[in-house]
């Protein structure tokens, strides 16, 4: 008598052989030996599988990790927020907004611009 799962095994690999029962258990043996070189073959190949998988599983974290630290690294040095005039809640500036582009001719209207070319103006 031998497990219910072996047995059914046994079978799926008569069928793909397309051999005896006997024949297939002959194979299956041939698998099972660990001192095999197919027994270690397939161990290998699974070890180097489950291997890729951990590798694979940290490389995905640390990415992630290194997409949230530049991103809030970006929304730190970029992102352009001023309150609202009506409640005084934050509004965040999106580009080529109403906001945005108002306040881009604000800056030119104001004199705004580069510090190097206010002192290039003040030298001439």
């Amino acid at each position: 008598m031998i497990p219910w799962e072996l047995h059914i095994a046994l079978i799926k690999l008569q069928g793909r052989l397309e051999s005896t029962y006997e024949e297939a258990c002959i194979h299956a043996s041939k698998l099972m030996d660990i001192n095999s070189t197919e027994f270690e073959k397939r161990v290998a190949d699974e070890t180097r599988n489950i291997e890729k998988s951990q590798v694979m599983s940290k490389v995905n974290k640390r990415r992630k990790s290194w997409m949230d630290k530049g991103y809030r690294k970006g929304v730190a040095e970029y992102k352009i927020t001023y309150p609202c005039s009506l409640c005084g809640e934050e509004i965040v500036m999106m580009p080529d907004n109403k906001d945005h582009v108002a306040m881009k001719k604000m800056m030119v209207t104001g004199g705004w611009g580069h510090s190097s070319c206010h002192e290039a103006k003040k030298r001439r």
